[in-house]
């Protein structure tokens, strides 16, 4: 049995019943402590509450609650934050496509965009690509009317292959026809050869 958010089962496993922890995420098994507070919360064995890190949008601290080791998403304000030495700063301060940042440095970005380390910022994907990798000609996806996934970061367009098929398939039948004249002409020099012994 499985509950949902904020509830725990039972001691009998019958029923899942709402965690007694004010702001627990996801409570143990046996309801007395939590696994999980709500973001920005850690639990404390000591007082078996959820309570905030004494540093400002963290996550994840420890050392008497004083020591960051992880700063939140902010889901309500879609905000990322990352650490700068012991403080929680807005990734959003180094570009508007951060999405991950840490001690003044973008370490990631959204969706059609990279992580451009010679400026520390966010930089578009160049068309077709949707997503990219290093450079914005390097695509790791690509857009419609293109195949799924690129060949060595580039995207091949989905005509493109069809007509690579039918060149090939082409080059095919003409290889094909030309082995079988100079075959014909082998067989008849041989068959020739053979009549005069």
């Amino acid at each position: 049995m499985k509950c949902a958010t904020g509830y725990t089962i039972s001691k009998d496993q019958k029923q899942c019943i709402k965690c007694s922890i004010k702001n627990c995420f996801e409570c143990s098994n046996d309801g007395k402590s939590c696994n999980r507070c709500k973001a920005g919360l850690v639990f404390d064995p000591k007082t078996k509450t959820c309570v905030a890190c004494k540093v400002a949008n963290c996550d994840t601290c420890v050392n008497n609650f004083s020591t960051c080791t992880k700063c939140i998403y902010d889901v309500a304000t879609g905000i990322p934050y990352g650490l700068m030495g012991n403080t929680c700063v807005s990734c959003l301060k180094y570009d508007k496509n951060a999405n991950q940042c840490e001690n003044g440095k973008v370490t990631g970005c959204t969706v059609g965009s990279f992580v451009d380390k010679a400026r520390n910022a966010c930089t578009a994907c160049t068309f077709p690509c949707t997503d990219c990798e290093g450079s914005s000609t390097y695509c790791t996806f690509c857009d419609l009317g293109y195949q799924d996934k690129p060949v060595n970061g580039k995207c091949i367009s989905k005509g493109g292959l069809e007509s690579e098929a039918q060149a090939l398939a082409t080059n095919t039948t003409e290889s094909a026809a030309a082995y079988t004249i100079v075959m014909q002409h082998v067989l008849g020099t041989l068959a020739l050869i053979f009549m005069m012994w």
